[in-house]
């Protein structure tokens, strides 16, 4: 009859416990190996271990080199009855081991029940010869040029090699992520493969085919060790907390395979990428609270991901703010809640990248209509209700108007714009932000507009502008433009100063009340002031003042001033 694993005799009960605190001393040995390993870098220390491997030499004759003392387990001189049927099909789970070699790379014949981690204690071993001692000699003292300089820092192997870019980033969670998926599985059928044992299931029929099922399956994955499905495992007293474990590690999985999704985009949103990052760290901190609720020390993917964590956040400078440090453990009782989050969060992005993907379309539609335009004048004004349409709809996307794609498509036909009175919101922000970037950015070469170019009204105007100032308010200035102005109209000065968004109207009060300044332009397509406030202040003043809802063409200037304030410049 096929016993169940969680009625033991008292003598396997005791050997098993003592085997699992040996075990537990060497796992908690391996972290201290681990820094003594960093200290050997230290020529002081190292000239300190030379000295005790020579002493310890001397504590071994050669006569003695051939002598052995038995090293036997007591779990290795029976294999316990209670396992039969149960313990052989789960050895195999012992090869992936994070400590071993993968699972999928050998075949372990050897079903006994000694941890992986016991192979160097067993009773075949031969003590360490003269030999031995003496090249233990030569690695403290620098000499062994066989030995690799140690890690620079303490993080799994299995992440090495350091990734460059966010893309190749993700390739370091995909095994993660299939090894979780594979454990969140292995751990609903741990607590469904007890559930059976204590109902005396059958074992031929209904457990050893779904064990020899993941069996198969996780030895196809890298390193997947099912410590749950281990027959010397961890024994909750409430089946539930496996459930609990399984969502854990599933969580953990969906969790990485946002994050992988965010980093192959072409340029992730860094609010997205801390965003999905904060999720990954709650999700791994629940896991490995769950982990130790069950009665197990840790999980080597827990473990990974938390390195791979901290080694993120330090190469790209995220500041993780939560869930890395285990005073701050997020509460695997509340999986399903995480979830739901995630999932919101998931929806959240996909509708991101599907407006990225309508943006990508629409800035090849506005390339190809840019193209068309800037065939002729009268191409551009056929287009040009269809290129602002365009122009909208990506700055209703989210495009920024300084954007360089968008720049650089309007740049060529940007002065055609300028004769066009209605026009959009989100295009007279866009107009704007080429025309800060050419000020900034075109020098004294720009191209001055030519004398043979004015209108007659450029002329008219003119002759009641020569020798005074006037004072212009909106937009970048730009020198070159300035000083086409100035000689268009035969001006003393043209008093303009560069406009911020959304600046004071004090700044502008002083200049407008100065004696010299004759007239007031107002680019109200660059400023972010109403035509109403200018127009209370210069009323005030006795300044004319004048409304430019195009462009800063001389041509259109001087239009714009006959249009509107012909008859007290006449006066």
């Amino acid at each position: 009859m096929i016993q169940n694993t969680q009625y033991r005799p008292a003598q396997q009960v005791n050997e098993v416990e003592q085997h699992d605190r040996f075990e537990s001393v060497i796992t908690s040995l391996l972290p201290i190996m681990g820094r003594l390993e960093r200290l050997f870098t230290d020529p002081g220390f190292r000239s300190e271990v030379r000295g005790l491997a020579k002493a310890l030499l001397q504590l071994f004759p050669e006569d003695a080199s051939n002598s052995g003392i038995s090293t036997e387990s007591p779990l290795e001189s029976q294999k316990s009855s209670t396992f039969q049927g149960v313990a052989e099909p789960f050895d195999h789970f012992h090869n992936d081991h994070p400590d071993n070699s993968p699972l999928s790379s050998g075949d372990r014949a050897d079903s006994s029940p000694v941890s992986p981690r016991m192979a160097d204690s067993r009773s075949d071993q031969p003590r360490a010869s003269t030999e031995q001692v003496q090249s233990l000699i030569e690695r403290f003292s620098g000499n062994d040029t066989r030995v690799a300089k140690p890690a620079p820092q303490e993080i799994p192997q299995r992440l090495a090699p350091e990734p460059t870019t966010y893309a190749s980033e993700a390739v370091a969670l995909a095994i993660i992520e299939k090894r979780c998926r594979m454990k969140s599985e292995s751990s609903r059928w741990a607590a469904e493969r007890r559930r059976r044992m204590t109902a005396r299931a059958d074992f031929k029929t209904e457990i050893e085919p779904t064990d020899q099922d993941i069996i198969a399956r996780a030895k196809q994955i890298e390193s997947c060790y099912l410590w749950m499905n281990n027959p010397r495992g961890p024994e909750p007293r409430d089946l539930e907390d496996f459930e609990t474990l399984a969502h854990c590690f599933e969580a953990q999985a969906d969790a990485i395979a946002l994050t992988k999704s965010v980093l192959t985009q072409d340029s992730p949103d860094d609010d997205d990428l801390h965003k999905v990052l904060l999720l990954l760290a709650e999700a791994q901190s629940m896991l490995r609270v769950q982990v130790t609720t069950v009665g197990h020390q840790f999980d080597q993917d827990q473990r990974d991901l938390f390195y791979w964590l901290r080694q993120f956040s330090s190469r790209y400078s995220v500041y993780l703010e939560r869930y890395m440090q285990t005073a701050d453990a997020a509460n695997p009782q509340r999986v399903d809640e995480f979830q739901e989050r995630l999932e919101e969060v998931r929806k959240e992005l996909a509708q991101k990248c599907e407006v990225l993907k309508q943006s990508r379309k629409l800035l090849q539609k506005l390339r190809f209509e840019c193209r068309e335009s800037a065939k002729s004048r009268a191409a551009f004004n056929e287009r040009a209700e269809k290129l602002i349409q365009v122009v909208d709809q990506l700055v209703l996307n989210g495009m920024k108007p300084s954007n360089i794609e968008l720049r650089g498509c309007l740049l060529p036909i940007v002065d055609w714009f300028e004769d066009m009175e209605e026009l959009s919101e989100s295009m007279v922000l866009v107009l704007r932000e080429i025309e800060r970037f050419v000020s900034r950015n075109v020098g004294s070469s720009e191209e001055a507009p030519q004398e043979a170019a004015f209108s007659n009204e450029v002329r008219e105007v003119a002759k009641a502008l020569m020798g005074k100032s006037i004072f212009l308010i909106g937009g970048e200035r730009r020198p070159t433009q300035q000083q086409a102005i100035e000689k268009a109209f035969e001006l003393q000065t043209l008093v303009w100063d560069t406009t911020l968004e959304h600046s004071s109207l004090d700044k502008f009060i002083p200049i407008i009340e100065r004696e010299d300044i004759f007239l007031v332009l107002l680019a109200i397509r660059w400023s972010s002031h109403s035509y109403s406030e200018i127009d209370e202040v210069c009323k005030k003043c006795s300044k004319i003042l004048v409304r430019l809802p195009g462009g800063m063409h001389p041509n259109q200037i001087a239009h714009q001033i006959l249009a509107q304030a012909s008859h007290r410049l006449m006066d």
